[in-house]
């Protein structure tokens, strides 16, 4: 299996930084493929997202956040 970007995994670090001022170690549990830096920004993610959320914007700031 192909390895991608952790969408959730991403969104929970990001969202417990900013939630709780929680700074866990974004790089000890994402593998390099899985983090918001690997996004190629196809856009395939956007058309399964049930609640519309512009993925690949949000992991842009995943990525300056953390990375």
């Amino acid at each position: 299996m192909e390895e991608c970007v952790n969408i959730p995994g991403c969104f929970t670090f990001y969202n417990n930084y900013h939630m709780f001022g929680k700074e866990e170690n974004y790089d000890r549990f994402l593998a390099p493929k899985q983090k918001a830096s690997s996004c190629v920004e196809c856009g395939k993610c956007e058309t399964h997202c049930p609640q519309g959320i512009p993925i690949r914007e949000e992991l842009k700031k995943v990525k300056a956040l953390f990375e």
